[in-house]
């Protein structure tokens, strides 16, 4: 493939933005992100398609509708919404917005309705979706356009096909991000969409972009050897774009191209409901394993070095934000303590004040305390 070096400025500012924001699983998932925000300014003059984004989590509180948030900040006239109508749909394609759909798994039936209609061929260039008008009248809405679908689960197939799915992860509290703030997000972006549309006007993005009509061909040409080809047209402006702006980048985006492609077509994706019912349990435990190693650790005074478990189960009690009084309807206990930090430091027996009980020792905990990530 023609690679071309450019001033990747406008790249390195959005991934620098959702970065801030968002701990993504894989570093590459930044990249596709910022690729394709930078192509919703461009897509309805420069593609021939422009494959979806689908920001999907097997759990609750991923980032996913802050990722969202984030897109829709940067991305052409970003719209976001839970329930976006056919009717707003019709107006917002029209006047070429970049559709959000936030808390999208209704969207996984296959059951016809006119947004359904939109998004089966809305990611290629002259799509349309017919309707009534009065009479014999029939009126055509243009269907092509830049659309992001958030949801807990994996897209339908139909949904899948015309798709980039973007998987996030539920991250650890020690992850380093800073807190997600709407008012103070929205001030960056608006620089960084100020900076979009005053190159879009003169010079270095407006000579970039030029340089991809020609590189387009080629590289849904190039795609379509290792791709089929609905994917090749779902990434073959993120490859052109990848040219232009991360040259770099190719040869790892080529190969979680063809990894998200083959996954796509040997696998059957699971609905919502499904991926509910088996991770937000297991996500749950994660988190509040997390929880009991970091409160046993914080309520060791600052000489002691063993703790009885029914005195550790008391403090961790006493802490006013704790969850442990209620835990699981009856409250902390011996065994379920157990359980939570069996991943990170057993009990053993502790001799205190002449007396030996079931406890804990400050070094194991302080191990266990390591080991989850704990600063």
């Amino acid at each position: 493939m023609v690679k071309q070096a450019t001033d990747n400025s406008v790249f390195t500012s959005i991934r620098s933005f959702l970065t801030t924001y968002v701990t993504f699983p894989n570093p590459l998932q930044a990249d596709i992100c910022t690729l394709w925000v930078i192509g919703s300014h461009i897509l309805h003059h420069r593609f021939d398609s422009f494959g979806y984004l689908c920001i999907n989590a097997s759990t609750k509180r991923a980032g996913k509708s802050v990722l969202a948030e984030l897109l829709s900040m940067v991305a052409r006239d970003g719209v976001i919404g839970t329930s976006i109508t056919a009717a707003v749909m019709r107006r917002l394609v029209a006047r070429k917005a970049t559709l959000f759909f936030d808390e999208s798994e209704s969207l996984n039936s296959e059951a016809s309705s006119t947004v359904r209609e939109f998004l089966n061929v809305g990611y290629r260039v002259g799509q349309c979706v017919f309707m009534p008008g009065e009479g014999d009248e029939v009126i055509e809405y243009p269907a092509y356009g830049g659309k992001v679908v958030v949801m807990i689960g994996d897209p339908n197939d139909t949904l899948r096909d015309r798709s980039i799915t973007i998987t996030l992860e539920r991250a650890a509290k020690t992850e380093d991000r800073k807190i997600y703030r709407h008012s103070e997000a929205m001030e960056h972006a608006k620089i960084i969409v100020g900076t979009i549309d005053k190159e879009s006007h003169d010079s270095q993005l407006t000579r970039s972009i030029e340089s991809i009509t020609e590189d387009y061909a080629l590289t849904y040409d190039e795609a379509y050897d290792f791709l089929d080809s609905r994917s090749a047209e779902t990434w073959s402006p993120i490859f052109s774009l990848a040219q232009v702006f991360c040259p770099s980048r190719m040869d790892s985006l080529i190969a979680a191209a063809t990894d998200i492609d083959s996954l796509k077509q040997s696998t059957s994706g699971k609905s919502f409901r499904a991926i509910r019912e088996e991770s937000e349990a297991n996500a749950s435990d994660e988190s509040f394993k997390e929880k009991a190693i970091q409160d046993l650790m914080s309520v060791f005074s600052h000489n002691e070095r063993a703790m009885f478990t029914d005195v550790a189960i008391e403090r961790m009690k006493s802490i006013p934000t704790s969850p442990w009084r209620t835990y699981k309807g009856e409250g902390l206990t011996a065994v379920t303590l157990s359980d939570l930090l069996s991943t990170f430091c057993k009990t053993r027996s502790v001799k205190i004040g002449g007396k030996t009980k079931r406890g804990f020792q400050r070094t194991d905990v302080m191990n266990g305390f390591e080991k989850m990530g704990g600063k």
